[in-house]
């Protein structure tokens, strides 16, 4: 029986190490300080390869500097599930509120008030708690995959690194109690609540192209 490849240079990913370099590099000027090369249209995903690199995952010929896998999103996504093993959450997040359109008569009164687009925010809201409550086993290493369809259509757009837990909800859960939302890191500056930038509010429209959110679990 042939031995499986060797994906980890001490055969398993180093979370630790990885998370130290993607906190050490969060803002983009030390990165290129240190001589680490950037993309200009696919920086989060260089940043987030040269992270998994720290974390002891090896290069390839399918992986490395320049190669799709290591610089598009997409492709790095499905060469970490399908040749590394890292594990997709069977059930996304879906900024999509199921909200039945409103009788054209009760219309124009709903959107005076906001109540329509208030109950589609809380909707997102009370969808999101429930994502990250069924997926508190997610750990600081693993990785955050969004998709903008206004980018891309059908295809990841970004991805962040989870460096830790967050003690507070970004919204109140009426879920559980205390549940703790990932801090992530993307290149942009300070770790962040991922996704940062789903509409928490009436009237804010920050982020509303993000419609798909998964973690990609680390073998």
């Amino acid at each position: 029986m042939p031995t499986p490849p060797q994906h980890f240079a001490n055969g398993h990913y180093d979370r630790q190490a990885a998370v130290e370099f993607a906190l050490r590099y969060k803002d983009k000027s030390v990165f290129e300080a240190d001589g680490y090369p950037t993309e200009p249209n696919n920086d989060c995903t260089n940043f987030v390869s040269y992270v998994l690199q720290a974390g002891g995952l090896l290069q390839s010929d399918v992986w490395k500097p320049g190669a799709d896998a290591w610089r598009n999103t997409p492709d790095l996504f499905i060469f970490l599930r399908d040749t590394v093993g890292f594990k997709e959450n069977s059930d996304p997040f879906y900024n999509t509120p199921n909200v039945s359109t409103p009788d054209p008569e009760d219309y124009l009164q709903l959107r005076e008030n906001n109540a329509y687009t208030a109950m589609k925010v809380q909707l997102v809201q009370n969808r999101w708690d429930e994502f990250i409550a069924q997926n508190q086993n997610i750990q600081p290493g693993d990785l955050v995959f969004l998709l903008d369809p206004t980018h891309y259509a059908g295809a990841w757009t970004h991805v962040e690194v989870v460096t830790g837990w967050d003690t507070e909800t970004t919204w109140d859960s009426k879920i559980v109690n205390g549940i703790q939302e990932p801090l992530v890191v993307d290149h942009s500056g300070r770790p962040i609540i991922t996704p940062d930038k789903l509409p928490r509010s009436v009237g804010d429209t920050a982020g509303t192209g993000i419609q798909k959110v998964v973690f990609l679990r680390a073998p």
